[in-house]
């Protein structure tokens, strides 16, 4: 490994091959329950898929979002944002979200969240890999 890298932590290598570790991805349904939860959500809240899964993402706040809020987010197509959220250790965290609305193949309208992950930076070789990622989901394709 090149010494410059050893010496910086923030310039090793991200855990997982497929990319996933540099942004938190999350998937709400129309009810607010969590139905996707990647290693980048895990990372940045602690939480691992199977405890989040099927659960409120109500739960993930660290403070509620006023009723009034939530009714005027239903129509949107996209929203951003900062939300607080608690970490699995309690900490409170801020953290900038992006939200888009979509309806997937099975017909129930959904969120789709994304957060990048503080201090974690691509590696140039992970370019293709993460514009592929990006074309998996179109919505965010626009948005960037």
């Amino acid at each position: 490994m090149d010494e410059r890298i050893a010496a910086d932590p923030s310039m090793r290598p991200l855990a997982g091959a497929d990319g996933e570790a540099l942004t938190a991805c999350v998937t709400v349904d129309e009810h607010a329950i969590v139905t996707r939860w990647n290693a980048g959500a895990e990372q940045l809240l602690g939480y691992s898929a199977a405890q989040t899964v099927g659960r409120s993402a109500a739960d993930l706040l660290a403070e509620p979002i006023p009723a009034q809020d939530l009714r005027s987010l239903e129509e949107l197509p996209r929203w951003h944002g900062k939300l607080s959220v608690r970490h699995r250790d309690g900490r409170r965290l801020e953290i900038k979200v992006l939200a888009h609305h979509r309806t997937p193949e099975t017909g129930t309208r959904e969120w789709f969240l994304v957060s990048a992950l503080a201090g974690q930076q691509p590696w140039p070789s992970d370019d293709a890999l993460v514009s592929w990622s990006f074309a998996q989901f179109p919505s965010c394709a626009q948005a960037l």
